[in-house]
């Protein structure tokens, strides 16, 4: 009885809590290097400002590595002295992982927004 009483005073009601998923990400770079990807809306926003206009210079990317791996995860990637390519390759992984896209879709976003 309360059940359809609530109804009658709440109205039309739409259910998201299945898409609330709140399951943690991965990114592997290497063997044995696999980092958590920190997806939550503030780091994203803070990396948005970080990248706004476009920027996808080193310096950006770094910063963004930073914020979305932590600070350790930043340290042993770096010791792995990647190429240019292959820490943007990186950098991309960890955006689609972030914005639950694709490595491929992700890739294309990019590639767009640095030409």
């Amino acid at each position: 009885m309360w059940a359809a009483l609530l109804n009658l005073h709440m109205g039309k009601i739409i259910d998201i809590s299945s898409k609330l998923v709140n399951e943690p990400k991965f990114l592997q770079v290497a063997e044995g290097k696999t980092y958590k990807v920190d997806d939550r809306k503030n780091t994203v926003l803070k990396m948005n400002e970080l990248l706004d206009g476009g920027s996808a210079s080193a310096h950006a990317i770094d910063k963004a590595i930073k914020l979305g791996l932590g600070e350790k995860a930043f340290k042993e990637i770096e010791a792995m002295d990647l190429s240019i390519t292959a820490y943007q390759s990186l950098f991309i992984g960890m955006m689609a992982l972030m914005m639950d896209k694709s490595y491929e879709d992700m890739n294309k976003t990019f590639r767009s927004s640095t030409e």
